[in-house]
């Protein structure tokens, strides 16, 4: 026990399962040490001043990680790219002469069967520790689709005390829809990072490990020479995680031989550190046991010999909606006396939920007046009736930021809430975190794509400006996960946007920062205007394998301009919807805008409701329909150099045949202007507008 040190647990307990553990297969342990070893030589050889994030100095992973695949569990695993390669090679098989990679490896994924069960490694960008939420979502998508599964997050000492994503998903781990009861954290702890050492320059903590206290996490402290200990460590936090259902921490004090990469000299900063670290013997040759040389001789590794085992990841879903919602019409009715009963469930509800459902059940009732709010709640009940499970998640998401869902209805005296949705709809309350449960949200949708589960994810941001907390998620997961790591998920990210004279803040969702990522049909970008555009949006994205972002309303989300007949929802998704007034001007427009300028009458308007994959070809000839018009305007609330014209004005100078104008507010640092400012621009562009349409009835008369 002098060699370890433990904390956060009863040291009883452990003391009497050391003494249990009788024997661990030393003959394996040597094997993966020696192949550690090796392996980094061999690379070092082959690949002579390439990156490749050694591992040496902390060989003891790899034995380590053998144990853990053995445990009888699923495994699933993330870590940065210390070690990654050797772990690839020696654990998973990986196969590093592949063809057709869009990254370097040790940013890359890999599964393999393992005695029946699945062991993963997530894909990991070079964003330090933003891989962990990942795992936990993963996780939690197979432990909830029947399979016991142990997720395995491998941190830096550094990363681990300075990233504050770590805290972020720490806070994730006991709360009811995010936990997986239990995950084991190893903490390779080389007392460096990059080029800084001094523990003053590096955290404000007495050790690396310290933000586990906040949560009374067991936390053990272990030196990478004392192997047995390590091995013994880890079956102790393996039966701890088991009983308890608690995460577990294993600092693992070590050094590392080379710089950061293989292309630094470390002596340059730290000059005496390395001259001591140069003549470390590796940990294989101190290692104590039988028939050395034999063992020698066998375990010498052919790079050739190893393969690649794939597993197939063709999606589930080839789902003919249109016939679906076309046959399902009578689903309707379903749907209103489902709502009644549960609605029936509570006695004393609030005075304005009540309001609230009256005009719900109105609505269900007469098939016709169906506003925002309830069009997203048929398009879930319609997803259940396909047997696919909705995990929508977001802050406020049960209630609405803007009190329009009431999902859960709360009964005013004893303070009972009843869920409208059967079990196969989750509506979670996040805590106030975006990155997190993004990055959750994001590695429990890949699981369902990775395991053909029928499941949708939907992520909403309280406000769209939020997404900007959890951006590292879109740039290196949402946006480019498929062709870098050829992983398909499609998650539903809801984004209130609009411009509505309330300031900068809450006001853009950065729509100009989303159209600038989209390429080779990576992501769905829409902005539907009506309830039954918006259900069909939810809809799409069921046979869908990328993600799809959806710019949702606000202040504008009880407006009766939105509401929809039942026949509306029957019908396919516009991606552009065209008023054709004869005219001989053309004003394009995207989202709440439109209600502004669709009152006159003498205008040609196309309203563009799906704003990526554009569907060019077929707007293109809607514009040569349009013979009479000898003008075309673009007009959005936004500044000139955010919002839609930025991306649409690239796309329209393809258009030989037309010359589109921009009409909207200049160019501003911020997401809109205020007040004074705001109000004059509006009236600006509006009164634009109204003169046009003026000039053209005066010259149709």
């Amino acid at each position: 026990m002098n060699k370890i040190k433990i904390f956060n647990i009863n040291k009883k307990w452990v003391k009497d399962k050391i003494k249990n553990i009788k024997y661990f297969d030393k003959k394996k342990i040597f094997k993966y040490l020696y192949f550690a070893h090796i392996f980094e030589k061999n690379m070092g050889k082959i690949f002579l001043y390439k990156k490749r994030f050694s591992i040496e100095g902390c060989d003891v992973l790899i034995p380590m990680l053998y144990f853990l695949i053995n445990i009888n569990k699923n495994i699933v695993i993330s870590m940065s790219h210390r070690g990654r390669l050797n772990v690839l090679y020696n654990i998973f098989n990986f196969n590093f002469f592949v063809n057709n990679l869009q990254d370097e490896i040790f940013h890359l994924g890999f599964e393999r069967i393992y005695k029946k069960k699945k062991i993963i490694i997530l894909p990991n960008p070079s964003h330090l520790e933003y891989s962990n939420c990942v795992s936990m979502g993963y996780t939690k998508s197979l432990i909830e689709n029947g399979y016991d599964t142990l997720n395995i997050q491998i941190h830096g000492d550094c990363a681990f005390s300075g990233q504050g994503i770590v805290m972020e998903t720490l806070n994730l781990s006991k709360l009811k829809y995010f936990s997986i009861k239990g995950t084991l954290h190893i903490i390779i702890n080389n007392e460096i990072g990059f080029t800084t050492n001094k523990i003053k320059e590096i955290r404000s903590s007495k050790n690396s490990d310290s933000i586990m206290n906040m949560y009374n996490f067991p936390i053990f402290r272990v030196f990478y020479k004392n192997v047995n200990s390590v091995i013994k460590i880890v079956k102790i936090a393996v039966s701890y995680i088991k009983k308890y259902k608690k995460d577990v921490l294993i600092n693992l004090k070590c050094y590392r031989k080379l710089g950061h990469s293989e292309q630094d000299d470390p002596k340059i900063t730290q000059p005496l550190e390395y001259n001591e670290i140069r003549n470390i013997i590796p940990l294989y040759r101190n290692y104590k046991i039988n028939n050395l040389k034999f063992l020698k001789k066998k375990f010498k590794i052919n790079f050739n010999k190893k393969k690649t085992i794939y597993i197939n990841n063709e999606y589930y879903r080839n789902i003919n909606l249109d016939k679906i919602i076309k046959n399902k019409v009578y689903n309707i009715k379903k749907i209103y006396i489902e709502f009644k009963k549960k609605v029936k469930k509570i006695d004393n509800i609030h005075i304005l939920v009540k309001t609230f459902i009256k005009k719900r059940m109105l609505s269900l009732k007469n098939r016709n007046n169906i506003d925002w709010s309830t069009g997203e709640y048929i398009a879930l009940i319609f997803l259940s009736f396909l047997n696919v499970k909705v995990r929508f998640s977001g802050q406020d998401s049960q209630r609405g930021t803007f009190c329009q869902r009431h999902y859960y209805i709360y009964d005013q005296i004893s303070g009972k809430k009843v869920c409208i949705f059967n079990k196969k709809i989750k509506i979670i309350n996040s805590p106030l975190s975006e990155a997190s449960v993004l990055g959750f949200e994001i590695g429990y949708s890949i699981c369902n794509f990775d395991n053909c589960f029928k499941s949708i994810n939907i992520w909403e941001a309280q406000f769209g400006d939020f997404l900007n907390c959890a951006q590292v998620y879109f740039d290196q997961y949402i946006s480019s996960f498929r062709f870098k790591w050829n992983k398909n998920s499609n998650i539903i990210l809801l984004l209130p946007h609009g411009i509505e004279g309330q300031g900068p803040e809450h006001s853009s969702c950065r729509i100009e920062r989303i159209l600038s990522l989209c390429s080779k049909k990576n992501i769905f970008v829409f902005c539907p205007n009506s309830s039954s555009q918006y259900f069909n949006c939810i809809l799409h994205q069921l046979n869908n394998r990328v993600p799809g972002i959806i710019l949702t309303k606000k202040k504008n989300i009880r407006n009766e301009c939105l509401n929809s007949k039942f026949s509306d929802f029957l019908g396919k998704y516009l991606k552009y919807n065209i008023i054709n007034n004869k005219s001989k001007i053309c004003v394009i427009c995207i989202g709440n805008i439109f209600y502004k300028i669709k009152k006159y009458k003498n205008l040609n308007i196309v309203l563009i409701e799906q704003l990526y994959p554009l569907d060019f070809k077929t707007m293109k000839k809607s514009f040569n329909k349009m013979k009479e018009v000898r003008k075309y305007f673009f007009i959005q609330e936004e500044p000139k150099n955010q919002g839609y014209w930025p991306y649409f004005f690239s796309i329209f100078k393809n258009i030989s045949s037309i010359k589109i104008k921009y009409l909207g507010s200049p160019k501003n640092s911020s997401t809109t202007f205020f007040g004074k400012k705001y109000n004059f621009y509006i009236k600006k562009y509006i009164k634009k507008i109204k003169k046009l349409n003026e000039k053209e009835k005066n010259s149709c008369s």
